[in-house]
């Protein structure tokens, strides 16, 4: 189980409703980093990315390869 990178995340983003179980207006952290005090974010509702301090809370989605 690994943190995707936020090209990762996005492919998952656009396969949301085969995958499922994400919170509609909910961020997800990716491990991708903007610079050393802040990550890459993706936003479910919109399908957007953004960067934030990634020292505040913010909600993870785990995969795995098979």
């Amino acid at each position: 189980w690994f943190l995707p990178s936020k090209d990762e995340f996005n492919q998952m983003f656009l396969q949301r409703t085969i995958i499922g179980g994400f919170g509609e207006y909910i961020e997800y952290w990716t491990s991708s980093q903007c610079d050393g005090n802040n990550a890459w974010l993706q936003y479910i509702h919109n399908g957007n990315q953004g960067c934030n301090d990634k020292y505040g809370g913010m909600n993870v989605r785990a995969i795995r390869a098979f």
